[in-house]
């Protein structure tokens, strides 16, 4: 039987569930979840969804279709909803523009003057 408390100061639902599901509902309709594996869901008013897994890696869902991922160490790849791809390191800030190749398979990123090539293999 799950259990649930309500919090009248700052107006929040915590429901137990019997499998160690918690999750926490706020007034400004956030909605946590925090699984027993330590993983954490959240969805934000706007729809913006961020996972954080036990073992520390993160991924952030946002309306317009942009994802995300945030490393461990810290590195961060966001993939925008236009096919844009941007990695962050300590070393580096990186923006690329996907060109696909039809003729020749090639999935090109272009990233200031140096073009990253990705072979689909499975076209050859």
């Amino acid at each position: 039987m799950s259990k649930i408390y309500y919090y009248t100061d700052a107006q929040t639902t915590h429901t137990a569930y019997p499998d160690d599901l918690e999750v926490l509902q706020f007034p400004n309709n956030q909605i946590e979840k925090h699984y027993p594996d330590g993983a954490q869901e959240t969805v934000i008013p706007d729809h913006t969804v961020k996972c954080l897994c036990s073992d520390g890696f993160e991924e952030i869902f946002f309306p317009d279709g942009t994802v995300a991922k945030v490393e461990k160490n810290g590195d961060r790849t966001v993939v925008f909803s236009n096919g844009q791809k941007e990695i962050h390191t300590a070393q580096f800030k990186r923006r690329g523009v996907p060109r696909w190749n039809c003729k020749d398979h090639v999935l090109q990123w272009q990233t200031g003057n140096q073009v990253l090539l990705w072979m689909d293999l499975n076209q050859r």
